[in-house]
């Protein structure tokens, strides 16, 4: 199983379920960035999954769904052993794909979603979601908020973040540019991952990429 596949998808069920902390947030909350969309490269491939979402990448990236089923297994096995208190099991992984390489898929984006009321007793806002998850991540190892943007995709308002932890072993010499939404409420989070010190190569690629984010419902 390919480690970086693994953070991948690691990094984007450790926002998403960290939503156990308490939603009683005391960070100042953003507004909303007036922030234009970027426009989809022409030459981009779009994998469009009809009446549920549609995600936007560059012509050399390639889908791997057909691995999905063992990549959530290793991402199973690395949160029991690791995180044995975060359940995975309302947690859905809708697409996984990047640039194959002899490494794997590096870089890479994944999609996941699941019930934003998770441990909550009403729909959380964006800002718990978010907030919640940023109150957990602090615990990790050597961890870095580089930066947190309120905007919108798609209409509707999501939260970028852009993060490492660098001296963590589960996310160890990788970054990270996170988009999470919520829709019907459900929360949605696209994660574009590469090795921490290529990220600036890949930073305007990946904003693209997250915020191609269309979902159909």
């Amino acid at each position: 199983m390919n480690k970086l596949a693994i953070v991948a998808i690691g990094l984007t069920i450790f926002i998403l379920n960290f939503s156990i902390i308490s939603s009683g947030c005391t960070r100042e909350e953003l507004a909303p960035a007036q922030v234009p969309e970027p426009t989809i490269p022409a030459d981009y491939s779009t994998y469009t999954v009809e009446g549920l979402y549609s995600i936007s990448y560059p012509q050399d990236w390639v889908p791997a769904t057909s691995i999905m089923d063992e990549l959530w297994e290793g991402v199973d096995a690395l949160m029991e052993s690791e995180m044995s208190d975060v359940p995975i099991e309302n947690v859905q992984m809708m697409f996984f794909g990047g640039l194959e390489t002899d490494m794997g898929y590096n870089p890479n984006v994944s999609i996941l979603v699941e019930p934003a009321s998770k441990f909550f007793i009403l729909t959380p806002t964006l800002d718990e979601l978010v907030e919640a998850g940023l109150d957990y991540m602090n615990e990790a190892q050597g961890f870095q908020l580089f930066s947190q943007t309120k905007t919108t995709v798609d209409g509707r308002e999501a939260v970028i973040l852009d993060w490492a932890a660098p001296n963590d072993p589960l996310f160890y010499n990788s970054r990270f540019l996170q988009l999470i939404t919520i829709n019907d409420k459900y929360s949605w989070t696209v994660g574009c991952t590469s090795d921490y010190n290529d990220f600036e190569n890949y930073r305007d690629m990946f904003n693209t990429v997250i915020r191609s984010l269309r979902i159909l419902k």
